[in-house]
């Protein structure tokens, strides 16, 4: 059963007026930021020797961007691994990305992960086998 009676709350639009505050906002807010680093290696199998993948190129955007040419500047970057294998991120603001590798060595697999950028850095071990691809990470 409902109540018929009609309450009055007090909200009508005539009790109120409307001021501009003109309070300074000085608190400004601290973006997180982190990095990511990639060490790419490759192996055949043959020597089980994992071989660092010089010049492996890979973009990295955030995933809310839908692409590497959608993503602002501050939230991309382009990554080359040296002659270790490894390549490193600008500070990126905190989020989901994605890496993916558009170069590498001829006959080898190309890779596109996501992960989370922590608080600090995050540092992802790549190895491209023939038969599959194995992706360790680490936080730091």
């Amino acid at each position: 059963m409902l109540d018929p009676t009609i309450h009055k709350v007090g909200a009508e639009p005539e009790l109120y007026t409307v001021e501009y505050n003109s309070t300074a906002n000085d608190v400004n807010e601290q973006v997180i930021k982190g990095n990511i680093a990639i060490i790419k290696h490759t192996d055949d199998g043959e020597t089980q020797i994992e071989t660092p993948e010089v010049g492996a190129t890979f973009e990295v955007y955030l995933k809310s961007a839908g692409s590497y040419e959608n993503a602002k500047e501050t939230e991309r970057d382009i990554l080359v691994c040296d002659e270790n294998g490894f390549a490193e991120t600008k500070d990126l603001p905190y989020g989901e990305y994605v890496v993916e590798q558009t170069k590498g060595w001829e006959g080898k697999e190309l890779l596109a992960m996501r992960t989370a950028l922590p608080r600090q850095r995050i540092c992802l071990t790549v190895s491209t086998p023939s038969t599959r691809p194995l992706v360790g990470m680490g936080v730091s």
